[in-house]
C-alpha cells in the first residue's frame, strides 16, 4: 500500500504521474483530489501483490519511486516536499525454495 499526503492535488492536472516498485509501474495518474490536508493520506496503491520470487532475487528489498506532475506546486510540507508517502508492505507466509518447498 502506498498512501500520499494531500499537498496540492485539487485540480485534475495535479496528479501522481506514476508509482513504481522495482521499475514496474503499479499506479499511474493517481489523483487524490484535495490540497492542504497534510495529515490525510490517499491510497494510490492498495494491496499490490509482490511475487515472492522477486523478493528472493532482490534480497528482500523493494525500491519504490514516484513522480508528481509539474502542476503540483503549492502546499509543501515542512521540509519543502511536495510529495510525501507512507509505504506499508506486509509479508504473509514464508519464502519457499526454487523447487516449491
Amino acid at each position: 500500500t502506498v498512501k500520499v499526503a494531500m499537498t496540492d492535488f485539487s485540480f485534475a492536472n495535479e496528479i501522481v504521474e506514476y508509482i513504481r516498485m522495482d521499475d514496474v509501474e503499479v499506479a499511474t495518474h493517481c489523483w487524490p483530489g484535495a490540497e492542504g490536508k497534510y495529515a490525510d493520506r490517499f491510497a494510490c496503491v492498495d494491496a499490490y501483490p509482490i511475487p515472492h520470487l522477486a523478493l528472493r532475487h532482490s534480497g528482500g528489498q523493494v525500491e519504490i519511486s514516484a513522480k508528481i506532475s509539474d502542476h503540483v506546486n503549492h502546499h509543501a510540507l515542512s521540509l519543502g516536499d511536495l510529495l510525501s508517502a507512507y509505504v506499508d508492505i506486509q509479508c504473509v507466509g514464508g519464502l519457499s525454495n526454487d523447487d516449491g518447498q
